[in-house]
């Protein structure tokens, strides 16, 4: 308490202690940002957003100064081609325990393959980069006249073993198909 009634008291002290706060504050974020940025992208380090700030240009020149640490990626080629294998078998696995679910059947799509295996941003913007994957899911998916086919297949065999007569009306009433 007594310090910042001294403070307060100097003239202009106050404004000198926000300084004094602040560049101990700039010191600190450039000091960790410095340590950060030899293994991470900038915006990864823990004082980017403070520094964007709050100190912009310093930040955008020691960016621009360093920032040939992260031009040599590695070589993601490798990568995708092992992830491409993998996921095109995940994909194949998945389809077919939709096809064989107890149950009424649902529409094997790219979009449910990607939201049930948790893939679905990949599998719209990196396709390209999966040549094994774009394969499995040509070969997976089906048209909505073979999904209709198998859906009224499961509609006529619920019926005959609910022993319900199977009229055309209560076969689209069963397998939620409009005629």
């Amino acid at each position: 308490m007594y310090v910042y009634r001294t403070i307060r008291a100097v003239n202009g002290g106050s404004q000198a202690w926000r300084d004094a706060r602040f560049q101990s504050e700039r010191l600190r974020r450039r000091a960790t940002f410095e340590v950060e940025y030899g293994g991470l992208l900038a915006h990864q380090c823990k004082g980017y957003m403070w520094l964007y700030r709050c100190d912009r240009p310093w930040l955008s020149g020691y960016i621009a100064k360093h920032a040939g640490a992260h031009t040599n990626r590695v070589d993601n080629t490798d990568t995708f081609a092992t992830l491409d294998a993998k996921l095109a078998e995940q994909i194949r696995c998945y389809a077919q325990r939709l096809l064989t679910a107890s149950g009424k059947p649902v529409l094997i799509s790219r979009a449910r393959i990607g939201r049930d295996l948790h893939v679905l941003s990949r599998l719209e913007k990196q396709l390209s980069k999966l040549p094994l994957c774009a394969l499995a899911l040509e070969q997976a998916c089906e048209s909505i006249e073979q999904f209709h086919v198998r859906r009224l297949q499961w509609a006529k065999a619920k019926l005959e073993d609910e022993q319900r007569s199977v009229t055309r009306s209560a076969l689209y009433r069963t397998a939620c198909i409009r005629p």
